[in-house]
């Protein structure tokens, strides 16, 4: 702008007579000045934006480094996850990097840069070494939760085990029933031990769909399968007999 109001005149002489153009060199000044501002704010409002997204990206990425879950689903989830995401703040860092570039155009020009600007791109610039750090401990402690979650699948599959047999002793002794009149008490009885036998069906599903998660072979439970042809006869039976003698 400096340069610009050097070169025009004030004044211009034609001849014998000098005619004063201050009037029009101050309006072409103001309107060369008003296209400047207009043209930096666009620009400081456009890097403003990226900072501000890149920050708001930040703090979707640390929140969701900071889930942790007892779900080995959602353990091994964030493992891959965290595989990406070292490279992600990366790109995210090298694009605060253009824009700390950038703002020192304005100094060129003396763009009064609001303090909130300035503070915010120092807080995003300062917040790529932040992510990275909470990025290796993330994936410390899914190593960890991995572990620990391994420790709890296979105390849990020796829990079925012991269920089974509890259960396989709970039908061995449905032979003891053979009063027909008891129809209706045996059935109850029955019911109660095919529910447990059918929820342990279900967890037996639920435990190998997790060994598979974990990368493990799935757990072959033949007294479970065996249970559940073994019960089948007498839920059979004391159903029929219960709808006979009711």
């Amino acid at each position: 702008m400096e340069e610009i109001e050097s070169e025009l005149p004030s004044s211009i002489d034609i001849g014998a007579f000098r005619i004063n153009v201050d009037v029009v060199k101050q309006a072409l000044l103001r309107k060369k000045k008003s296209l400047f501002t207009s043209i930096l704010d666009s620009f400081a409002a456009k890097l403003r934006n990226i900072v501000l997204q890149v920050r708001s990206d930040y703090q979707d990425i640390e929140r969701k480094l900071s889930n942790r879950s007892d779900d080995i689903e959602e353990v091994m989830e964030m493992k891959v996850y965290c595989t990406g995401v070292e490279g992600l703040i990366l790109r995210k860092g090298e694009q605060i990097e253009r824009v700390m570039k950038d703002y020192e155009l304005f100094e060129k020009f003396k763009y009064p840069v609001p303090a909130e600007d300035f503070e915010s791109k120092w807080a995003a610039a300062m917040g790529t070494t932040k992510m990275l750090r909470v990025a290796m401990e993330a994936v410390t402690w899914l190593d960890d939760d991995y572990d620990r979650l391994l420790k709890v699948q296979q105390s849990d599959l020796t829990a079925l085990s012991d269920q089974v047999d509890s259960t396989t002793l709970a039908v061995a002794g449905l032979v003891a029933f053979v009063e027909l009149e008891k129809a209706n008490e045996v059935q109850q009885e029955v019911k109660k031990i095919w529910k447990q036998v059918k929820d342990l069906q279900e967890t037996s599903a639920l435990l190998n769909k997790r060994q598979k998660i974990f990368g493990l072979p799935p757990a072959q439970n033949e007294a479970l399968i065996r249970l559940g042809k073994d019960i089948e006869p007498f839920k059979s039976l004391w159903f029929t007999a219960a709808g006979i003698y009711t």
